[in-house]
This record gives C-alpha cells, structure tokens and sequence, in this order.
C-alpha cells in the first residue's frame, strides 16, 4: 500500500495511505527540519494535507515534534486541523519602516503627561535627541509621571508651551521621513528647558525650549525650517549675533565699550539689547560714566537681521495669524516660548 513519509529531526515517520487519496506514487518525503521557518512549515503541512488528511496530519505532527506545530494547527472546535495562514513576515511582505512613526504622529495628546511621554518616544524612535548636561530627559521624565520640577506643575490642566513647542517642531521632520522613510531619520536637537532662578524667565514656568541645532555661523535655512513647523500661535523668538541672524556689530554692549573709549564718547543709536525686541539709543555721562539707555525703535529688531528669507519666514508666520516678539539671545541656539 503507498507510504507518505515525514522526515522530521532526522527520522522517518510513515504512515499509511489510502488509496482514495490521489496517488502520488509510493515512498514520498517531505523534508521538515526543525529549524524551518513557519512559512516553510505551513506549505509542507498543506500538502499533507492533502496527501493523507487532517487527522493523520495531527497525529503525524504530534509524534515528530511533541505538539508544538501540531498546537498551531488544531481548529477552535479541538478536532479538525486548521491550515494556518501566513503572516506578512512568514510570507515576505516587506514591512513598513515608518509603522512606529505614523503611529507616533496619529497619538491624540491631552495632558502634560501625554506630551511629555510623547517627546520621549520621538527620542527613542530617532527623531528627536537632548543636548548634553541640560537635563531635558530628567525633566520629561518627571513630567510624564506626574513629578513637579519646581514651580512648574504637570498636573495643571493647560499644557506647557515648552512641550507643545517640541511636539510641534518634532512632528514635521517625522511627518517628512514617513512621506520618503528611505533615508536617515532627521533629528531635532532641544537643550534648556525647565530653570529655576530670578533669571528664569519664560523657562522658569515651563514655556520655553533652546534649540541647540543648526547651522548658526552661517545661513538661516535650519532655523526657517524649524519656525516653519510651529502651529499658528504667540512666540518668542531668540535668535544670536552670529551667522546670517542679528549682526554682532549692533550689540549695545559692544558699541558702548568702543564708544567709551573715545575721548569725548558720543551716542549711540538703532543699537540691538539682548532679550529685548526694540531697538537703542544710548547717551553716555562724562562724569558718572554711566550710559543711559532708552528705546530708539520700538519692536524694531527684527528688521535688522540679516537673512532676507528668515524676514520672508517671519512675515509668513505673522500673516498666518501668529504673534510674535523677535529679540537677540546668547549664541548657537535658537529660543523659542509660548507667550
């Protein structure tokens, strides 16, 4: 009577074959190494299938590898075989690289918590890194579980503009890879966020984020990129006397140590004061030398920098409906809060 035969960790199991079934012609083996993958598996048992019926197929699996395949195949019902069907990874389907970053731009954020856990799993995917020794990953940490970091609360039921800001500028270079997830993933780099001190400012109530990424002692274009990922809103915008941003030679400070050299120092006017967005005009005093210093332009700084397409990017984002104060900051980075 022909004979099926399974070759399963080297032995040869047989068993009988009615001849009902369509011949095959005696002595037929199906090789089913151990460390065959489960595509492999699933097309060997098919055909078993067909060969001697589910039953046999059972048993036959049973007593080659002590149930473990033969689990995989036993239907709800405990008595039929079920040939199993094969998942995208068994079958070869190539799986979608940018699966965890459209799942990461499709999460709906409510609380501080969620956007804090959020940024936490943009670092972890690759997208977003930390400067070294700000301790930007501590204070997420703290504020997905709940933690105060001084005065700043993530309990409170408005969310922190320092996390809306990151979530903002990080969603658009995610959103850019998914569209073409061929290439390296783009990184946002964020260093000081949550301060403490008289100094403080908008840091100080968890509303502002640096941006220590860009190519700040030369063009604008990192820096246009990264405002043009912010959602409409009010901002303010720090930018350094370097690069293609405010010119180092309108520092107030500057022009007031030169000036005082002179033997009869004049004044100074349309001079840029850091953290402010007007600007100067300043008289010195002979005899306390002491300079005064009052507003020459109010809000005027922005018209001094020296990128025309960081100009066109700001009047985008104001035409677009967006607040903003546009003030010169300490060098190689770039400040952004939420006013």
């Amino acid at each position: 009577m022909p004979v099926a035969r399974l070759r399963a960790d080297g032995h040869a199991l047989q068993i009988l074959r009615h001849d009902t079934r369509r011949p095959r012609g005696a002595g037929i083996s199906w090789p089913l190494p151990a460390s065959a993958d489960l595509g492999t598996r699933i097309r060997v048992i098919s055909q078993l299938q067909r060969e001697i019926g589910n039953a046999q197929v059972q048993r036959l699996l049973e007593a080659a590898d002590g149930g473990s395949v033969a689990s995989l195949q036993k239907a709800p019902d405990g008595g039929a075989v079920a040939t199993p069907t094969p998942t995208a990874a068994d079958a070869g389907v190539k799986q979608d690289p940018a699966a965890d970053a459209k799942a990461l731009l499709e999460e709906v954020l409510k609380t501080n918590k969620d956007y804090a856990a959020w940024v936490l799993k943009a670092h972890d995917q690759g997208f977003v890194t930390f400067s070294s020794g700000m301790g930007t990953e501590d204070q997420l940490k703290k504020l997905k579980d709940g933690t105060k970091i001084g005065s700043v609360d993530p309990g409170q039921s408005d969310v922190l503009g320092s996390l809306e800001i990151m979530h903002e500028i990080a969603k658009g270079p995610i959103g850019r890879w998914v569209a073409k997830p061929d290439g390296a993933k783009p990184t946002i780099t964020v260093g000081s966020m949550v301060r403490t001190g008289e100094s403080a400012g908008p840091h100080g109530k968890g509303a502002a984020i640096d941006v220590n990424q860009g190519d700040f002692d030369g063009n604008a274009n990192d820096v246009i990129t990264v405002l043009g990922d912010l959602d409409k809103g009010s901002y303010g915008i720090g930018l350094p006397f370097q690069g293609d941003f405010f010119p180092a030679d309108k520092n107030i400070a500057t022009l007031e140590a030169d000036e005082a050299k002179k033997p009869a120092p004049g004044e100074i006017s349309g001079a840029l004061k850091k953290f402010t967005q007007h600007t100067y005009k300043a008289t010195y005093d002979a005899k306390t030398k002491a300079w005064t210093e009052t507003i020459d332009g109010a809000g005027g700084a922005s018209a001094l920098l020296k990128s025309d397409d960081l100009k066109k990017q700001l009047k985008k984002m104001r035409d677009a409906g967006s607040t903003l104060m546009i003030f010169p900051d300490n060098d190689n980075h770039l400040h952004l809060d939420s006013r």
